[in-house]
C-alpha cells in the first residue's frame, strides 16, 4: 500500500521541478485555495461507523419551568467487521448554552433519552436492546444500547435506531428565555 503513495509523492515532486521560463512558472491572474484532507485508518476487515442522521434536531417549544421534548433524527450503526461480535452504543451531551447569552446554561444532566426497545435492521441473529427505558444524559459517554453476538459473521449490518419523542429536558429549575443549543455525540464500541 505504500508504493502508490510514494508514486504520487514522486510525481508531485517531479511537477514542482519545472524549468524556469515555462508556462508553469508564470503567475496566474487569479487564484483560490481549498483545503483537502483525508484520514488514514488501520487496514482491517472493517469497523463500526455511526451516523446521527443529520446535523440538527429541534425539540418543541418549552415554557419556563416545564420541559422541552421531541424527536431526534434516527441514528444508525454500520458494522462491516465481518465477525459475530456485538457492540455497545453510547451518547454524550454537552451542556445547553443560550445562543445569545453564553452565561445562560442548562446542564446536560437535565436531559434524558428514551431509546427505542430495540434497533431495526439486525442480521444473522442476536438482539440490540436498550439498557433502560430512560437514560439520564451527561457530558461523558453513557451506555444506552447493547448489541449481542450474531449467530454467523456478516460483512454488513446497518442497525437503525428510531428516536421518536426520544429526548426531554427538565426546565423546572427555571431558564432564561430564548434559544439553547447543545451537541449530542453518538459512539459505538
Amino acid at each position: 500500500m505504500r508504493t502508490p503513495l510514494l508514486a504520487v509523492l514522486g510525481a508531485a515532486a517531479a511537477l514542482s521541478l519545472v524549468a524556469p521560463g515555462t508556462a508553469a512558472a508564470q503567475q496566474p491572474l487569479d487564484s483560490d485555495t481549498q483545503e483537502v484532507s483525508f484520514r488514514v485508518v488501520a487496514n482491517e476487515l472493517g469497523g463500526l461507523s455511526v451516523n446521527t442522521g443529520g446535523s440538527n434536531s429541534t425539540l418543541g417549544l418549552a415554557a419556563d419551568g416545564g420541559t422541552a421534548s421531541g424527536t431526534l433524527t434516527a441514528f444508525s450503526i454500520t458494522d462491516t467487521r465481518g465477525t459475530t461480535t456485538g457492540w455497545n452504543a453510547y451518547l454524550a451531551l454537552t451542556d445547553f448554552v443560550h445562543t445569545s447569552d453564553a452565561r445562560a446554561i442548562i446542564p446536560a444532566t437535565k436531559a434524558t433519552y428514551r431509546p427505542p426497545a430495540s434497533a431495526n435492521g439486525l442480521v444473522l441473529g442476536g438482539t440490540a436492546n436498550r439498557v433502560a427505558e430512560t437514560i439520564p444524559l451527561k457530558n461523558s459517554d453513557t451506555l444506552f444500547m447493547t448489541r449481542t453476538t450474531r449467530d454467523l459473521p456478516t460483512t454488513l449490518e446497518i442497525a437503525t435506531i428510531p428516536n421518536v419523542n426520544a429526548m426531554t429536558v427538565d426546565l423546572s429549575d427555571g431558564a432564561a428565555l430564548g434559544q439553547y443549543k447543545a451537541t449530542l455525540t453518538l459512539s459505538a464500541l
